[in-house]
């Protein structure tokens, strides 16, 4: 088959009817088929890529960034001179994955810092930028990397700020207040982390996903409000990594359904070069081609269990 006449298959697919409770058929579960098939005719494709390349790319930016860290632990923006959405949290947990690892034990108190920091803007409900749905999720990932490692009244800090957490008035994007979008499934897979190491129950989790599942396209695709291609991948991966942490709630069998037929989605409309196709807001930015590392190592991980 024409690889250009596929792509324009899919193209055209692309914004199917969104899904309901019951998913309606696969558009493209041909053209799955076809690469299938392709795919088990060939040897085994590998970047050649593993875990050690990762720790070096996160510790290049990590090392960059603890220069503009201040000593509460917040990072500043160099450019803007203040702290911008969630660049705290995330250093958190990007430095206390390079100290988990064994890589650079020497973060280990900058990681506890911003970690500090983190959870003292979640918990009050003053992140910076009002970007606390996306706090929770890397906040939760530093924690667990760093509650051995710190000592014991400043683990019983966190945790007492973690279990203090109310998502009504700590998030933007709460079903109750509005039609969630991307931002709440950043937020209810953070919720999920929490439930999993005992500061909550399932139930933001489990209204706000019921609230999500129309948003889901037939191919399984993410529709944000305009449809831009970078909000269709990023809150799919952080889906990913939820199913991949073992949730099996209400919502599993039509989750994993559609996150698979949108891994498939995915794979088929990036170009040869393995980039995202650009289209709406965030197009273009650096993380667009980070978040399909995310989902295609989950959902190969996932298949290579099976």
């Amino acid at each position: 088959m024409n690889p250009k006449f596929s792509v324009f298959l899919v193209a055209v697919a692309v914004l199917a009817a969104p899904a309901r409770a019951q998913e309606p058929p696969f558009p493209l579960a041909g053209i799955v088929a076809q690469a299938r098939r392709a795919a088990n005719s060939v040897s085994r494709p590998t970047t050649g890529l593993g875990r050690e390349d990762y720790l070096m790319t996160s510790a290049g930016i990590v090392n960059f960034f603890q220069h503009f860290q201040t000593p509460a632990g917040r990072i500043i923006d160099p450019y803007l001179g203040r702290e911008v959405q969630y660049s705290t949290p995330c250093y958190a947990w990007a430095a206390a994955a390079l100290v988990e690892s064994g890589r650079q034990t020497n973060l280990l108190e900058s990681a506890a810092r911003a970690l500090d920091a983190a959870l003292d803007e979640l918990s009050r409900g003053q992140a910076a930028d009002n970007h606390g749905d996306f706090f929770t999720f890397p906040s939760l990932l530093a924690y667990e990397a760093l509650r051995q490692r710190v000592a014991p009244g400043r683990r019983k800090q966190w945790e007492d700020q973690l279990r203090s957490i109310s998502p009504e008035l700590v998030y933007q994007d709460v079903p109750s207040r509005r039609e969630p979008h991307n931002w709440n499934i950043v937020a209810l897979a953070g919720e999920f982390l929490r439930q999993q190491d005992g500061f909550c129950d399932l139930a933001f989790v489990e209204n706000s996903l019921g609230a999500q599942m129309k948003n889901f396209s037939a191919n399984g695709q993410y529709i944000d409000p305009g449809a831009p291609m970078a909000y269709d991948h990023f809150p799919r991966s952080f889906l990913a990594a939820m199913i991949a942490r073992g949730y099996h709630g209400a919502h599993y069998d039509a989750l994993t359904n559609l996150l698979e037929r949108a891994a498939w989605t995915s794979l088929l409309i990036q170009s040869p070069r393995g980039e995202w196709p650009t289209g709406g807001r965030s197009a273009q930015h650096q993380w667009n081609e980070a978040m399909q590392c995310v989902t295609y190592e989950i959902w190969a991980a996932r298949a290579e269990s099976e």
